[in-house]
């Protein structure tokens, strides 16, 4: 009785030792296959790539069934997407696959529509902005409309704003109305707010602490007050750049015998002039102060100046305004910089349109001049 009990043990131990070992070489050399219906139906029904099929699905985690993208994918489509755009739609935020489309989506949709954006312009808004959709309807989507309703007023500006939202801006629950209320605190003034809420939202969803040390950065270093119109100018470009790329701008203009002074004036005037490139100031500076011998002072007055593009305006113009110089059609005291400071609609007006009948050929020189130089830099 005894040895049958160890046969059979030594029987089960070794049917054990082979099951249990089993698994590991049956894993290792066929694996079971995975369930590609999520794979299949990325490709087939939204017609992706594989390559793009095969990252979304890490992205959306293991999905039972197709039924919640299908449900999306069709909303979507009632709404007035279309297939390229729920494709955009998925490629930029996969996890739209498993939003409840009536607990979630529809509500979203809707108060963005509400807004004043009729289904048309969703559908392109949302195309390229299909992040915003991450964030909570009460927690995040409607306190953020709220509160720039709060400070724009009107819808229009709400969604002028929003269209310059990008996904590394997206805001975190009630940082815009934080920043808002740190601005206000600070002295800058409510059109400045306003300025800055629809030409650089994404500045306002940065972290207070962040944006806090900008605006003392932008009165300490440009000396610009809160109530200076030019203020959220120098919000905007000071927050695009380091300390260190500040200081090498204000060494370009050193480099051509500008005091501070000078540099600040020209900052104070439009801080975007500190934006342009240092090859950029560097032409404009030789152009202007070596071949027209301006003073600094005087550019500093004029910071617009720097930032036009030698070859495809200042040269053209000038070309136009000495031809019609040569023919005593404009006086020799005209301002190169009035000239070269018009928009191109009132330039062509001024200097082109009414001079047609007696050089009809100024046109075609002014715009073979611009179009070489657009050949060249192309």
């Amino acid at each position: 009785m005894l040895k049958h009990i160890i046969n059979v043990s030594r029987h089960l131990k070794i049917h054990s030792q082979i099951t249990s070992h089993t698994p590991f070489y049956s894993t290792s050399l066929n694996p079971p296959p995975k369930s590609n219906i999520i794979l299949e139906f990325l490709t087939n029904s939204l017609s992706l790539s594989q390559e793009e099929a095969n990252f979304i699905t890490t992205q959306l985690g293991p999905l039972k069934s197709t039924q919640n993208p299908t449900s999306v994918t069709n909303f979507l489509k009632r709404s007035g997407f279309d297939d390229a755009q729920i494709r955009k739609i998925v490629a930029g935020y996969p996890k739209i696959l498993t939003t409840k489309v009536e607990e979630n989506l529809e509500p979203k949709l809707r108060v963005l529509m509400d807004l004043g954006l009729s289904p048309g312009e969703l559908v392109i808004f949302m195309t390229d902005r299909s992040r915003l959709l991450r964030r909570g309807l009460g927690s995040v989507l409607v306190p953020l409309l709220d509160t720039m309703r709060g400070v724009l007023g009107n819808n229009a500006d709400v969604i002028k704003a929003l269209k310059g939202l990008v996904s590394r801006g997206l805001p975190q629950r009630g940082i815009v109305k934080e920043n808002v209320e740190m601005l206000r605190a600070c002295g800058v003034s409510e059109e400045n707010i306003k300025k800055l809420m629809v030409w650089n939202l994404q500045c306002l969803c940065l972290k207070k602490s962040w944006l806090k040390g900008v605006v003392n950065k932008v009165k300490d270093r440009l000396g610009l007050c809160g109530d200076s119109r030019m203020f959220w100018v120098g919000i905007k470009t000071l927050g695009s750049m380091t300390d260190k790329t500040l200081e090498s701008k204000f060494k370009v203009f050193r480099s051509y015998g500008w005091d501070d002074e000078d540099i600040l004036k020209l900052a104070r005037r439009n801080p975007f002039t500190l934006m342009t490139s240092e090859g950029k100031l560097r032409t404009g500076l030789d152009y202007f102060m070596k071949e027209q011998g301006y003073h600094p002072g005087t550019l500093a007055g004029t910071p617009m100046l720097l930032m036009l593009s030698l070859d495809k305006r200042i040269r053209p113009r000038i070309a136009v305004l000495k031809l019609l110089k040569d023919k005593k059609l404009v006086k020799e005291s005209v301002s190169l910089i009035s000239v070269l400071c018009r928009t191109e609609s009132e330039f062509l007006r001024s200097y082109i349109e009414r001079h047609k009948d007696r050089i009809p050929e100024l046109y075609e020189v002014y715009m073979k001049n611009v179009n070489a130089a657009s050949e060249t830099t192309g």
